[in-house]
């Protein structure tokens, strides 16, 4: 929805009230006003936008070899002993797992979509 914000009047520099708004002088914007982000986004807008993506990737790739390289490694560390090992390094997979994906979260929380609501009106 567009907002109609006050002018100031270039000539005297004092802000024009509601009533005594010039007709060639009106402001349309489509920008809401939202707060600043905060954290090191906020900080460094260009860095958080280069590298972001690459810092979930990297996050993601190494999460998937902890999880994949951790069993094979307890294995070949007990050798002959696999009844005693495989199941705790199951559990413990699965337990990094859950552990990895809430950090993932909590490090990137999912953006807030903004979405339009359709309303269709039918004839009958």
């Amino acid at each position: 929805m567009p907002v109609i914000r006050d002018q100031i009047d270039p000539e005297s520099r004092t802000l024009q009230g509601r009533g005594r708004r010039p007709k060639n002088q009106v402001l349309i914007s489509e920008h809401e006003e939202a707060a600043p982000p905060r954290g090191f986004s906020g900080r460094h807008p260009v860095l958080s936008y280069v590298f972001g993506d690459m810092v979930k990737g990297l996050y993601v790739v190494a999460c998937l070899a902890l999880d994949l390289f951790l069993p094979a490694q307890l294995r070949l560390s007990f050798p002959g002993q696999d009844v005693l090992v495989i199941p705790p390094a199951t559990a413990a997979v699965i337990v990094l797992a859950y552990g990895e994906i809430r950090l993932y979260r909590r490090l990137w929380p999912p953006r807030h979509r903004k979405t339009i609501a359709v309303i269709e009106e039918r004839e009958s």
